[in-house]
């Protein structure tokens, strides 16, 4: 049998739609084009619909990242008439050998180095491009993966330090980038690994039920988005095995974690509480006391929810149901006449709909100020997972009360809680938060919503974005602007400085990347309004992060990187979707900003030393590479002394060491303060 793909296979195994031809997948070694056809007709067979929308596979560079990338493998195209997986022919060829070191170093999935990995990689990025499309399947990969890491997980999002460290160590390194790449990564591990590992199969398995109707349900009930309900209706007691007990090995996990973590961990303990409640509801007087003489708990806080789930099956002590010491009723307040606002404004006494109504947004307002205290403390420390786990928990704290509804009542409850004449706020300072401010700037840069009006903006009511573009001149901070060149690119006026010098910047935008590029600079721009001349903050640093790359597009570093140091330079600015650049056209365009550069360095160890020599305040761009392609491009800076690596494509701020560290043979830097 002749396992050279043909013609006639290709078109129907490979691209479903369209008819590649041989000729355009010359190059191939014939080994791996085996490889790419029997793994083709394996996913055609698993997914007929899939392989059919997929478009074509084929050695072509429509988006000449292969030129710009020499060492890229491939990449995949959603939509339009270059639809499909691009494959490189060149790096291909060189694929064994290094996948061998990306699977051993953790970089890829195992199997995810081979060939087919490569091209189940690929397929998974379309895969999870339906995913991101389809709200039902995006809640059940969210439930799916929640259940699995522990914690929730939202494909919507972007992940936060804690779910990257939970993400790289279940899967991979390139997994745990964004929520697009943890499904590629998953599903490439689910069909290239003889033993895919938990996160995998559970990915995997949840691919198979929404691209296939025979697939079979996994049997394994901790790692399928069943509901609650079901799951434990189907759980063996701990009269059959307290070991096997899913609440048991829960319990141990939260454990572990409110022992770990370096801050009060008040989800764990959330989570925690929850089991302990369910434990002594269901595991009887016997069950709960052989926890407590067994159970040898980690943190103080679970060893003292053991006792007390032991004593609510006790009727001999105190602590069981009903028999709690009851808590001192408060005095009910009636509102005086004057407590009510002018005609027009806020009226707490008619908003609210009960004391209870009160008392609970009371108790939500007291949520806030602890999230803004949290926030303080770790913007002062400069506490990287810190910081963003405050940002992540507040964006988490607005959708759970309702806060950027369209509706506005259950803001105008929760700001009528902090004017309540029976409250104490916490009070504003100068680097201090309050909970109503912090949450306020919370629906501001992260939900668009300007909170005092009453229609919404953004995702809760209409767009808020002006469309304002700066005009274009003929000189910038480096000198003369080709502006003939310039004026080529969309939306130049809010893109970097020198933007131009790079060969694709021009190609056109969607009328979504231009929305959300305009969207980004008002709020930038509003940003270094605020911060004016004071030195940036950790805290500051990431909120530029989290602006700069408003497309989402992951090929744009040279861009996000030109754009975070016109940002630090006082010029609020966003990156667009460019597709990569040549390492000679990156040196020259980063040259024309550098007041210093160092060339060939064989550690990012000896950047960091560089901007340590300089002081508090230094930055640069460094470019890391291996041989003539581009690697990566991000910017380091000396924050109060500790040496900070912001990546604007990945929206990622690393302390002390980038991931492309070991992974490229060769950086430059180049310093622009």
């Amino acid at each position: 049998m002749d396992l050279v793909p043909s013609k006639e296979t290709l078109a129907l195994a490979l691209s479903g739609a369209g008819t590649p031809s041989v000729s355009r997948l010359e190059g191939i070694e014939p080994g791996a084009a085996r490889d790419i056809d029997q793994a083709m007709r394996e996913l055609a067979r698993d997914y007929p619909a899939l392989t059919r929308d997929l478009g074509a596979v084929t050695t072509t560079d429509p988006h000449e990242n292969f030129l710009a990338q020499p060492d890229l493998v491939a990449y995949a195209v959603m939509d339009g008439s270059e639809r499909g997986i691009h494959l490189n022919p060149v790096a291909m060829a060189e694929q064994v050998r290094a996948g061998q070191v990306e699977e051993a170093t953790g970089w890829t999935v195992p199997g995810g180095g081979s060939v087919r990995g490569v091209l189940y990689h690929e397929v998974g990025e379309h895969l999870a491009d339906r995913i991101m499309r389809d709200p039902d399947a995006r809640t059940a990969l969210n439930t799916t993966v929640s259940a699995v890491l522990g914690r929730p997980y939202d494909v919507m999002g972007v992940h936060d330090p804690e779910t990257m460290t939970a993400v790289e160590s279940r899967l991979s390194t390139y997994g745990a980038t964004t929520p697009h790449d943890l499904i590629a990564e998953a599903f490439t591990e689910y069909r290239a690994s003889a033993s895919p590992r938990p996160l995998a199969r559970a990915v995997g398995e949840l691919i198979d039920r929404l691209q296939t109707t025979h697939a079979p349900r996994p049997q394994d009930v901790t790692l399928t988005a069943l509901p609650r309900e079901e799951v434990y209706a189907r759980r063996r007691g701990p009269a059959d095995d307290p070991e096997a007990d899913p609440d048991l090995r829960a319990l141990r996990d939260v454990d572990t974690r409110i022992s770990q973590s370096r801050y009060r961990d008040e989800s764990a303990e959330r989570q925690a509480g929850k089991i302990l409640q369910r434990i002594a509801k269901t595991w009887g007087r016997d069950g709960t006391q052989r926890l407590l003489e067994t159970f040898q708990a980690r943190s103080p806080y679970v060893r003292d929810g053991i006792v007390w789930a032991a004593r609510q099956n006790d009727p001999g002590k105190p602590g069981k149901p009903g028999g709690e010491r009851p808590q001192p009723a408060r005095p009910s307040r009636t509102a005086s006449p004057t407590s009510h606002t002018q005609k027009g404004a806020y009226d707490a006494e008619t908003l609210y709909d009960s004391q209870a109504d009160r008392r609970h947004w009371k108790d939500v307002m007291r949520e806030a100020d602890r999230l803004a205290r949290e926030y303080t403390a770790a913007d002062r420390n400069q506490d990287a997972d810190g910081f963003q786990d405050a940002i992540d928990n507040a964006q988490a704290f607005v959708r759970r009360h309702g806060l950027a509804d369209a509706d506005r009542t259950h803001w105008y409850k929760f700001k009528g809680a902090a004017r309540m004449d029976d409250w104490t706020t916490f009070r504003e300072t100068e680097d201090t938060s309050t909970g109503i401010g912090f949450i306020s700037e919370i629906l501001l840069y992260d939900f668009d919503l300007e909170p005092d009006d009453l229609k919404g903006t953004g995702a809760a009511g209409q767009s808020g974005t002006q469309g304002y573009e700066p005009p274009i001149r003929d000189h910038d901070d480096f000198g003369k602007v080709d502006v003939e060149r310039r004026v080529k690119v969309p939306l130049a006026g809010l893109r970097p400085q020198r933007v131009e010098d790079y060969p694709n910047a021009a190609q056109p935008l969607t009328e979504e990347h231009k929305e959300a590029m305009r969207k980004a600079y008002d709020e930038l721009r509003r940003f270094i309004e605020q911060l004016g001349s004071k030195e940036v903050r950790f805290g500051d640093l990431l909120a530029i992060i989290n602006k700069v790359n408003p497309t989402g597009h992951n090929r744009n570093c040279p861009e996000t990187s030109l754009a975070i140091d016109d940002i630090l330079r006082g010029k609020p600015t966003v990156a667009g979707p460019l597709n990569a650049a040549p390492v000679p056209i990156i040196r020259g365009t980063l040259g024309k900003r550098a007041i210093d550069k160092y060339m060939r360095l064989s550690s990012l160890k000896k950047v960091a030393k560089i901007l340590l020599d300089e002081g508090p305040g230094s930055r640069g761009i460094v470019i890391g590479y291996s041989g003539s392609g581009i690697g990566h491009v991000c910017n380091v800076l000396n924050v109060n002394g500790n040496i900070y690596y912001a990546d604007g494509q990945h929206q990622r701020v690393y302390k002390d060491r980038h991931p492309m560290e070991g992974r490229y043979g060769e950086f430059d830097f180049f310093q622009t303060r």
